[in-house]
């Protein structure tokens, strides 16, 4: 059990800075939640994550829940997408439906540089397909920083 709070039930993937660990929110009725665990010199990048998590509401875009430490180490909690990765979604979908969830995706974009922030690795593997949800694109992993002016 993470902070009393986060039962975790093992890893969802791995990256160059991190993992992505598969858990519930014991305090939201057993809710299914991500946990992206980084080392300890990762905590301002993950507050600066979760400041604009916080501030952006979007269907394209994760949802942050919390932001902790525990021993040293910090974690950025999120919301659950379900879906299949962009390439593999793709592969077997029509030109249209493709360019349906790009359309998607570029709309949360000009979200995020609305309110000053910027996405800086748009990447086919930090885009899941929720292909129940109409499909769309929900962009992970915000790899955020202020804009420039």
């Amino acid at each position: 059990m993470l902070v009393g709070r986060y039962r975790v039930l093992g890893i969802l993937g791995q990256g160059g800075e991190g993992e992505v660990l598969d858990a519930r929110d014991t305090w939201a009725g057993d809710r299914a939640v991500a946990i992206k665990r980084v080392g300890p010199e990762g905590w301002d990048r993950l507050h600066n994550e979760f400041a604009a998590l916080r501030d952006l509401e979007h269907p394209s875009l994760v949802s942050a829940i919390d932001l902790i430490r525990a021993d040293g180490v910090p974690y950025l909690v999120e919301s659950r997408v379900e879906g299949e990765l962009l390439l593999d979604w793709a592969s077997s979908r029509s030109a249209s439906e493709v360019l349906e969830v790009f359309a998607g995706l570029a709309h949360a974009l000009a979200h995020l540089h609305i309110r000053g922030w910027v996405h800086l690795d748009v990447t086919p593997r930090n885009i899941l397909v929720n292909a129940e949800n109409e499909p769309a694109g929900v962009l992970l992993d915000l790899g955020l920083v202020r804009g420039a002016g």
